[in-house]
């Protein structure tokens, strides 16, 4: 499966590294696309990474789902990125699975993606407004082709359910064993 994670400055590490990294112990091949034009991204804690990409040189159609992770970012850039509502929608009318952890499921919300769905998120990023169930208490929510998370606490388990949509039982149950080092 081939899955695109946008990242943009102040992005919240563990949501995209522990995720990026989940899923490529998965098999996964995972595209890093920058949201501004230059391909150096710096997260939340001021580690710098390299993006293989650009937001905007992006064709949905080649890839098999979305990730966008939480932090600063999702306030800071994404919210006023049109380029990511964009892409967020074009996912979404492909029927393409969509997972966003943190404050990121907001920027569904802000699109209409919310509206009669299961979700969660960083306490403070729900909203009335996006007229879903917000599940307070949960960790990580899937309702259809969505995923959510609360916080970076569920990086894994977040990043696991992205997983269990494609991965045979078996190959799932390697890549736990992988990570807990049985």
């Amino acid at each position: 499966m081939k899955g695109l994670m946008i990242l943009a400055d102040y992005f919240e590490d563990s949501e995209a590294l522990v995720t990026r990294d989940v899923l490529l112990r998965g098999g996964d091949f995972v595209i890093t696309a920058s949201v501004s034009d230059e391909l150096e991204v710096t997260s939340q804690s001021g580690l710098v990474v390299q993006a293989v990409t650009t937001l905007k040189n992006i064709d949905a159609t080649m890839y098999d789902y979305l990730v966008i992770p939480g932090g600063r970012a999702v306030k800071e850039i994404l919210m006023n990125d049109k380029n990511v509502s964009k892409i967020i929608l074009e996912f979404a009318n492909q029927g393409k699975l969509i997972a966003s952890i943190c404050a990121a499921p907001s920027l569904l919300g802000r699109v209409g993606l919310l509206k009669g769905h299961r979700y969660t998120c960083f306490p403070g990023y729900e909203s009335d407004s996006f007229e879903g169930v917000y599940l307070k208490d949960q960790g990580v929510v899937k309702d259809g082709n969505l995923i959510f998370a609360r916080s970076m606490y569920f990086s894994c388990e977040f990043a696991l359910e992205i997983l269990k949509t494609h991965l045979e039982p078996k190959k799932l149950e390697n890549v736990l064993s992988s990570m807990k080092g049985l």
